[in-house]
């Protein structure tokens, strides 16, 4: 019986089943503020330099069955070529498996991005980026309410849904679009000089609304709506010489789901913390999270100003009356390189 109510389980997360149709939703990221080009393609090639991720989330650890999301990704600057009007080129992956690896999610997308230099002191991207999708689940291990009895557990071998020959995986081809925009107090960039960032964005991801159905019967992707900014302010003190204050905050919505994260983030030259709140609400439920970040930086090439940064972040989830509490954790490596077509990189990341 503790193994049929943990299956239970696994399907009530994953799928909400009506008239065939399987409704998901996107993985997010609790360190958005290391790996925006995800969020928005428009935010691609945004600062200079080659910039490498690797992220790793285990969500609701607490739960009998994995929900694991790994997402590798490099974002490489062109506005800083002879090629004007380009802004930056990258290439993301990402693999999210969810219920002992029964629903697998795998996701390749090219964001690419135009750029406009609006003001001395304002610049402009749109971004759009081609996604290829594929999904997998194997229904075999998989249980379903037609099956159990309350007092006797499995009395069916085999459940309706089988003999619709659900397909065992589906592909399929969508895009999302973006805008950016960047005020800098002081664009120069020189060393000597104080520079504070504001960077807002918002973008639409599933632009088409693919169908994601493994039935015949058509299910579509909502369209995921989001705003993210985020304030980088350069401390003035000589004693915290290079020390930064970024607030940040991002909204995502997609079908019934919303969710919201605000929170600030400290960081100076060998390390960084943050703390934020998320609040989500879906059709189902409505629950909040502490997140608490922190992270250290390696100089890999001084000469070079590059660098590696290493991120753990853990989510708490507060109980309530419904729910019990969980916990998650992601780990990032993030990787400033020099540009592929400069000997050295011009500048740092801000963020």
């Amino acid at each position: 019986m503790e193994r049929i109510k943990l299956k239970k389980l696994i399907i009530s997360l994953l799928l909400i089943y009506s008239g065939q149709v399987v409704i998901a939703q996107d993985v997010t990221f609790s360190q958005f503020l290391y790996s925006p080009s995800y969020y928005n393609p428009a935010a691609t090639g945004i600062d200079r330099g080659l910039l490498g991720t690797i992220n790793y989330r285990r969500a609701l650890i607490y739960l009998p069955a994995k929900f694991e999301s790994y997402a590798v990704g490099l974002d490489q600057s062109l506005h800083d070529t002879e090629l004007k009007g380009l802004g930056g080129a990258g290439i993301f992956l990402i693999n999210n498996q969810e219920g002992e690896s029964n629903l697998n999610t795998l996701a390749l997308g090219i964001p690419i991005s135009a750029r406009v230099e609006l003001t001395d002191h304002w610049i402009l991207q749109a971004g759009v980026a081609p996604v290829i999708y594929q999904k997998t689940i194997n229904w075999g291990n998989l249980i379903f309410g037609d099956q159990l009895n309350p007092y006797y557990g499995i009395v069916l071998p085999q459940s309706g849904i089988a003999l619709l020959d659900p397909a065992p995986s589906i592909s399929f081809f969508d895009f999302d679009i973006g805008l950016w925009t960047r005020w800098e107090s002081d664009p120069s960039r020189q060393s000597n000089v104080l520079n504070d960032v504001f960077d807002f964005g918002i973008s639409i991801q599933h632009i088409p609304e693919p169908n994601q159905s493994f039935f015949l019967q058509k299910s579509k992707l909502p369209s995921k709506y989001i705003v993210m900014a985020r304030y980088s302010h350069t401390i003035s003190d000589y004693r915290l010489l290079d020390s930064k204050i970024q607030p940040v905050f991002l909204y995502e919505q997609q079908g019934p789901m919303q969710d919201f994260v605000l929170g600030v983030n400290y960081t100076r030259p060998g390390f960084n913390v943050g703390s934020f709140f998320r609040r989500e609400q879906n059709s189902i439920l409505k629950f909040s999270e502490l997140i608490f970040l922190a992270g250290v930086d390696v100089n890999l090439n001084s000469d070079m100003l590059s660098s590696v940064r290493l991120n753990y972040s853990v989510d708490f989830t507060l109980s309530s009356n419904k729910k019990k509490g969980n916990l998650s954790h992601e780990v990032s490596l993030i990787f400033h390189l020099p540009s592929l077509h400069r000997n050295k990189s011009p500048c740092k990341m801000y963020f």
